[in-house]
């Protein structure tokens, strides 16, 4: 798959520096850092555009407190100015004027920007280059506003950011089993909190050692997931699926018995589950004193799960994933009948297309723990139902 949007990209990124270098001459010193303070507060108005995309703000946050400390720890600005200030003398520029730490901020925002990553991670993963080619019309302007002041030190970095986005380009299709929707709006918006910081420092409103701050987009991604997980727990205990208990055992095995509970508590049914009592089952082995047997009769009732041919239900097997998609599916209104292929790759690959399998890091035939089948039934939440619009809403 060829690179298209990532090379668009950096070709407007050259072009762009090469023309406002010869353009610059034509300025005045008043004109050029007039023309750099408008451009930081652009930078600055791009990103609460973007932030305000996230997904959760609490994930973003610690990605830039935490990747904001690793990158002072590592002093991470004063190693990228001392390999940046060997490339930049051996370039005709007037070094007695040339300002440093604004060249090293626009490095940062042109290789390091969480939009240009996050459209360079769409493209590796989808093959759409749409986004980076929209950016690449920005960063011609915004190259050539910068190399007014910075001359053609600016289409250099065309080099870094070629060879930044290429890497990622071809790490995106390795990652992308992992990547949701939601990390990646989580990832936009931390770009966002530094490209604001950019923009501060761009338009000289204050002065942040910037590039301390990219490790916390290396952080963001795994935060998210994280709380993502958090997410889908809380929300399987507020909805009486699982008990605060059952936090310390995510690893467990979740029964069928026990999945019947949770289906029917990620349903319209989980108020009337109480008021079943004690009535019987279809099955020998789930008496109406079993736990499960309110569950297990809405589930067989609704057609979520089935019984076996002699007479069982075995409450006590292990679910696998492909019991578990199938009985997700169902809850969501679509008709095994109706699915291409036959089972579970039918089951399967329809629960991956919706998004049901998203974070989940299980094969077919592997058994589901709590935490497999919590965050599962999460994402049945903004999946869309058979009838169409998202489940949560319905």
């Amino acid at each position: 798959m060829m690179p298209v949007g990532v090379l668009t990209d950096c070709s407007c990124v050259l072009i762009g520096g090469l023309l406002g270098t010869v353009l610059g001459s034509r300025f005045t010193l008043a004109l050029r850092e007039k023309l750099t303070m408008v451009l930081g507060f652009a930078s600055m108005a791009i990103g609460i555009n973007s932030i305000v995309k996230a997904n959760q703000m609490t994930p973003v946050v610690i990605a830039v407190i935490f990747g904001t400390l690793l990158g002072e720890l590592l002093h991470l600005e004063e190693h990228i100015t001392h390999v940046f200030g060997a490339v930049t003398r051996k370039l005709p520029h007037d070094e007695a004027n040339f300002d440093m730490e604004r060249y090293i901020t626009v490095v940062v925002l042109f290789c390091a920007s969480g939009f240009g990553i996050y459209g360079v991670l769409v493209e590796g993963m989808g093959g759409s280059p749409a986004v980076l080619q929209s950016k690449a019309v920005l960063d011609l302007c915004t190259a050539a506003v910068f190399a007014v002041t910075l001359g053609v030190a600016v289409a250099v970095i065309a080099l870094p950011m070629l060879a930044v986005m290429l890497a990622l380009f071809f790490a995106a299709g390795a990652i992308a089993p992992f990547v949701t929707p939601e990390m990646l709006q989580d990832f936009i918006s931390c770009g966002g909190v530094l490209t604001i910081v950019a923009g501060m420092r761009v338009s000289g409103i204050k002065q942040y050692l910037i590039a301390n701050m990219i490790p916390a987009l290396l952080l963001v991604l795994p935060a998210s997931a994280a709380s993502l997980n958090n997410s889908a727990i809380q929300t399987a205990i507020t909805l009486g699926a699982m008990d605060t208990s059952q936090t310390g055992s995510l690893d467990a095995a979740v029964t069928r018995g026990a999945f019947a509970r949770m289906l029917v508590s990620f349903s319209a049914y989980r108020e009337s589950a109480a008021q079943q009592g004690n009535i019987g089952t279809l099955y020998k082995d789930v008496p109406g004193t079993s736990q499960w047997a309110p569950y297990v009769r809405i589930a067989v009732q609704q057609g979520w799960m089935n019984g076996y041919t002699d007479g069982t239900f075995r409450p006590d097997n292990a679910v696998t994933l492909e019991e578990a998609c199938t009985a997700a599916l169902k809850l969501l209104g679509y008709k095994m009948t109706e699915l291409n292929g036959v089972f579970p790759m039918a089951q399967l690959t329809k629960a991956q297309e919706l998004g049901l399998r998203n974070q989940l890091n299980r094969n077919q035939g592997e058994t589901m723990n709590y935490g497999d089948c919590a965050l599962l039934l999460y994402n049945t939440l903004t999946a869309n139902t058979a009838a169409g619009g998202a489940y949560g809403t319905s």
